[in-house]
């Protein structure tokens, strides 16, 4: 399969409808604390093996370990696939626009 955020997209939003009621019931149980769900296996083992592929090796990355957080970084991503260097596989602002996620539940399960 020709991994592209469309794609990837689609799939993403077909296996979060197929456990619409679920997802909304964990987020609804959560909402005194955090607020929050989960779901495993969203994409196809195939697809995310494909993914993992497209990051490049930790010995091209710096490592930063801090006390407050330990993670390799890359910080040419011009060199990396299109996936990658457009965030596409990642939430960029979550931490700091949380406004962003704070219906996320209904957001993701608008029908369209």
């Amino acid at each position: 399969m020709e991994l592209n955020r469309q794609k990837l997209s689609k799939l993403i939003v077909s296996s979060l409808s197929a456990h619409k009621e679920t997802l909304k019931r964990q987020y609804a149980e959560s909402q005194s604390g955090i607020g929050y769900f989960f779901l495993d296996d969203v994409l196809p083992e195939e697809i995310t093996r494909e993914i993992f592929a497209l990051f490049p090796d930790p010995s091209e990355m710096k490592l930063k370990n801090t006390i407050r957080e330990r993670k390799y970084i890359a910080v040419q991503m011009d060199q990396y696939h299109p996936l990658l260097e457009r965030n596409g596989l990642c939430v960029p602002g979550a931490r700091s626009r949380p406004d962003r996620f704070r219906n996320l539940p209904d957001r993701t399960f608008d029908s369209r």
